[in-house]
Parts: C-alpha cells; structure tokens; sequence
C-alpha cells in the first residue's frame, strides 16, 4: 500500500511553514553532561504466523547519526540470545542506534523491519533508560537447488555454481560447489531475484564418469536453464524460508570452436603481452582468457558458439612480463592501458584473421576544493576516493584518491561506456558540493566515453561543509509516531535518475523523528511510503506515481529546514 502526501492528505497535515535555521550556528553542550548507562532487551523470534524463539541469534547496535547515512564499523554493543529468544544489551549511552540480528540460516534484520530487507527504525535511548520488550524478527533464509549435468546427461562434479542479483549480474551472493552426484545448493539467500550461472573457468568440472578429455575448458559457462547469454537467462524468484528446487542446468560443450587474430599497438606494430578475454555479450561473464605472443597473434579455443564481446588489453607492465623484462613502477611513466574491444558472432566454424587495434584508454583529471564555512570542522579535511561506476555494472569500476597536498587527481585507463562518478569521504562533517566539467554537473549527470572522445581534463570537484538538512516528525492520524518511510526527492524530473544523489530516504526512529542530510539545495517533493525497496527509487515509474500528490519544499544550502508530518486518516 502507498500513502501519498498530496492536496487532499495536506488539510490534515501540519503545513506551518518549513522552519530555516542556520545549520552552524549553534553548539550544544549535551554531549559533555555526564550521562547514565543504558541499556536494551527483547527478544529474537522467527517470522511467521506462530512466532517461535530463536536461540544463538547474535544481537547488536550500532550507534548511528539522525540521517542514518552510516553506522560506524565499531558495535557499540552486542549480546547472544538464550534459549527462550532474550538478549540484553547494557552499558550504552544515550542515543539513537541501529539494532540488528543474524544467525545462519536466516535474513539478518533490524528492529522493527515490516519485511526482509526492509530498513527497520532507529531505537532512542535516553540516559538511564532501560527500554525492554522489544522483538526482532528473523525471517528464514531462502535455498535454490538443483543438478548440472553435461550434454549426455552425465552430472558434472566439483563445478561451481553462484547465484546472482538480477538486478546486478555481476553481483554474485553465494557460490557453491557441486557435489559428487552433480547436486548444488544455494543456502542462506535474502529474498528475491537470481541469476544462477555454473562457471567453469572458475575452477576444473569433471564429469562423474568422465569421457575422455573431460575437464576443464570442455564446457562454456550456462546460465539458467541454459543459455550462455546473460540477457537470455531466467530469473529465479526467492523467498524467504522456501527452497527453490529442480533448478537444472544442461552443460554446453564447447567443442573445437576457436577464435583467432593478431592484436596491434596504437603505432601498428605488433602487441606483445596484450591481455585478450572473451565474454559473453554485454561483458557479464567471462568466458576465456588469452594473451597475445611476439608476433601479435592469438588463439582462443574451445568457444561456443554464440555472441560475445572481445577485449585485448596492454600496459607497459603486462607486455614486460610477456618478454621477460624487469618491471620498476618507482621509475618511468605510469602503466598507460591501450585497449580494443569487438563484439563477435561466433559461428560453428569459428572466426580466423581477428584483427585488434589497440587505442589509448581515457583518463579524467583534475582537483578537489574545499570550501570551509567559517573554521575547518576539528577533524581535519578526510581522505577523498574518486570512483567511475559504469551505470549497467558491466565494466570495471575505476578508482582514484586525490592527492592530500594540493588535491589533484587521475583517474587511468577508461573504456568506452557511461559513467557515474561518485565522491567518497571518511569524515562526515563534509560532501560533496558538485563536480563541473564543461559546463555541467558530473554528480547530477552520468558522463558519456567514446572511443573518439577526448580526456576528460580540468574537472573541478568542490566539497563543501555547508550542508542543506531537512529534519522534522513524522505521526499518524492519531499523532503516535509512524512506522513509515520518508522519500525526497527533486521537483525537477530531468534529475531522477539511477543512484541520484538528490533522492534520499529514511525511516524516522522510535519517536517519530527524522533526518535528511547532505542533499544539495533546491526544490524537493516528499512523500511517504508503507513499504519500500530502495531499488525502486531507481525506476522513474514510482516517482512519477507520487509526485503529484507529494509536498513540495525548498531546501537551502547550509540551513535545516524543519517539517512535520501528520498520516491522513483513511475512510
């Protein structure tokens, strides 16, 4: 079910107008009162109709800040249940703080979660308090199973067999090893969507009764239910507690297929030591691996046939080790990647006089800026990580740390491909503000690489303290605190896209409130949700189911702009 903070829902809404107050203007002297211990217990229970105590569960929190944009890696405290399900967590400090439970076999969950995967509610705590009666439940983890067998229906040993998000093909969960009948399970599965592949190149597959030359590179690797092709492969829905099973796969042999060629330098001359692999099309599995000899040439064998996409790849490293020369990275200039790339259409008979011409990877260069209102924060300026994340997850993401002197940066050896750049810092008192290269904004819009376009040089990315905070509560019709999700997210729809830094979400905590840092300013929409799944936020349909009923507000760069929230009351 969605709730919509539209025009009728506004009449019972609390529409005082959105509070501006400065976001650095104020310190408070809380945190040095002497505060007295508190403490947390409840109980881990099975989700189900019938609730039964899970005993051995590991409880846990973490000390989180209002907007929950990260819990620190330190367990602020920790505690295993009993046999009746309980747990107690004691010597705390006020706060707000994440409370998780795990154990084998289930869905790790937080507090309060309405479903598996579900971000549960923040529990405050107040000095001295000793909050008990709460209840974590844990659904039970979800299996696929099944047998891989070869063309002739013999199983296939020792293959590994991986089950991955189908919302990311490259994303593997688990991985598994068939056993000596053939027979693989996928355990302890969140809810969802896989890809189930069997690779393997990851690791020699035999047959039980192996003919002769069974092993290793005899057979391609199939997705379900047997295809090579990713974009082919079905999807297998999980869910939690049920085993999925019959999930076969046919092995496909790859025969005497082969794929042979010459790969040449940037001057024309033969490569030597270039790096060639083969993948299925689109780049999200690998199939083989080769590199190139003295004289250019490669050969790959055993191929399927089918569509693939073939890169060659060379640096000043790789082609010394193909010559056996000796290899100093403190001297000379950096190990520049030259790269080609074809996408094939293997036939039965193969493909022979493959010529690869090799071109300069891209690069993209330049600083990062501060700028500090007022004194810098007491912790210093954070180490800054630069990465360039290919929006179909299909090719590698690149990284880069700008220099802590002067705050220049490169980022080597870019393919062709779309790219979002993402700006990582260790210290929370500051974000990033924008990234501009020619004219537009690298954090609101992905970045276009062709083989034909230049490096991208003199790009600018300013960090600022200054942030735009929004913060307020959130009740229902009888004003106790709502259980519900908060969505922000632009007035402007040119601005939705995948991984947007300007749509954002929480959950408000156990006392209604809520807090959204770190947005940069403009006009924004909220609404509320009953259930989300974050990835949805990435399918521009669900905000343009909500967007017309949602509220709009104005956020300000460093201001907190307080709004509160009343749930409609439903006929």
């Amino acid at each position: 079910m969605i709730l919509l903070l539209g025009l009728p829902a506004l009449l019972s809404m609390w529409l005082r107008a959105p509070t501006q107050v400065p976001a650095y203007g104020d310190a408070g002297s809380a945190a040095s009162t002497r505060q007295s211990a508190a403490s947390i217990s409840g109980t881990v229970v099975t989700l189900a109709k019938k609730p039964e105590p899970i005993a051995g569960a590991t409880v846990v929190v973490r000390r989180i800040d209002p907007a929950r944009q990260s819990a620190p890696d330190d367990i602020d405290g920790g505690s295993t249940t009993d046999q009746q399900g309980r747990f107690v967590i004691s010597g705390l400090t006020a706060g707000t703080y994440e409370l998780r439970a795990a154990k084998p076999g289930y869905v790790p969950t937080e507090y309060d979660a309405t479903r598996p995967g579900e971000v549960g509610r923040g529990v405050v705590l107040a000095s001295g308090q000793s909050l008990a009666g709460l209840t974590v439940t844990l659904p039970r983890a979800g299996v696929i199973s099944g047998t891989v067998v070869d063309g002739a229906g013999v199983p296939v040993a020792r293959l590994p067999v991986a089950a991955r998000r189908a919302s990311s093909p490259t994303s593997t969960v688990r991985t598994v090893l068939t056993d000596h009948l053939g027979a693989y399970r996928l355990h302890g599965l969140p809810p969802g969507e896989y890809l189930v592949v069997a690779s393997p190149a990851d690791r020699a597959a035999v047959p039980v009764e192996a003919p002769s030359g069974g092993g290793i590179g005899d057979y391609a690797p199939v997705f379900y239910p047997g295809t090579i092709n990713a974009d082919q492969a079905a999807r297998v829905k999980v869910d939690a507690g049920i085993e999925t099973d019959a999930i076969d796969l046919m092995m496909v042999r790859s025969g005497t297929t082969q794929i042979a060629g010459v790969v040449f330098d940037v001057d024309g001359q033969p490569a030597v030591g270039a790096l060639v692999s083969l993948s299925s099309a689109g780049g999200v599995q690998s199939v083989a691996r080769g590199s190139s000899g003295s004289d250019g040439s490669f050969r790959i064998l055993n191929v399927a046939p089918g569509q693939y996409t073939l890169t060659a790849r060379l640096t000043r490293v790789t082609e010394a080790l193909a010559r056996g020369a000796p290899i100093d990275l403190r001297s000379g200039p950096a190990p520049t990647l030259r790269w080609a790339m074809a996408n094939v259409d293997v036939s039965p008979s193969g493909i022979a006089g493959l010529n690869l011409t090799l071109s300069v990877a891209k690069t993209m260069s330049g600083r990062v800026v501060f700028e500090a209102a007022g004194p810098a924060p007491s912790k210093g300026l954070p180490k800054v990580r630069l990465r360039l994340v290919d929006h179909q997850g299909k090719l590698p993401t690149l990284e880069a740390d700008a220099s802590p002197v002067d705050g220049v940066f490169e980022i080597r050896g870019i393919l062709p491909g779309t790219y979002a750049l993402d700006v990582r810092l260790d210290n929370g008192q500051w974000w990033p503000h924008s990234a501009m290269f020619d004219g537009r904004d690298l954090l609101d819009s992905p970045i276009l690489i062709t083989a034909d376009s230049t490096n991208a040089v003199g790009v600018v990315i300013r960090l600022s303290n200054r942030v735009a905070e929004l913060v307020g509560s959130l009740v229902d019709e009888n004003g106790a605190p709502s259980t519900q999700y908060v969505v922000v997210f632009p007035a402007d729809r040119t601005l939705w896209r995948r991984r947007s830094r300007r749509i954002a979400w929480t959950r408000p905590d156990t006392s209604g409130h809520f807090t959204i840092r770190a947005l940069p300013a403009g006009e924004y929409l909220i609404a509320v949700l009953e259930h989300l799944d974050p990835d949805d936020l990435d399918r521009p349909n669900l905000l343009d189911a909500i967007a017309g009923t949602a509220l709009k507000v104005r956020l300000r760069e460093g201001e907190v702009t307080a709004q509160s929230l009343r749930l409609p009351r439903i006929p």
